[in-house]
């Protein structure tokens, strides 16, 4: 199964498919969504570019789930 999903990161909560919602913020090397359906929020994520710019470490807000993910400069 393959999809794409396109969201605008200027803190507006957008209706998607199948109830949900999502709200999206960038700062300074951070993108951090809310998805929430009926009100209620049921994730939260982060994904932050290390200062050097070599890493991305995408996380849940309850820090059960991490992925970091590694640049490989050529």
């Amino acid at each position: 199964m393959r999809g794409r999903n396109t969201v605008e990161a200027d803190g507006v909560e957008r209706d998607g498919r199948n109830g949900y919602a999502i709200r999206a913020t960038l700062g300074p090397r951070l993108l951090e969504t809310v998805a929430t359906k009926g009100g209620q929020v049921i994730g939260r994520s982060t994904y932050a570019v290390s200062d050097d710019g070599r890493t991305l470490t995408i996380a849940d807000a309850g820090g059960e789930s991490i992925i970091v993910l590694d640049r490989l400069i050529q």
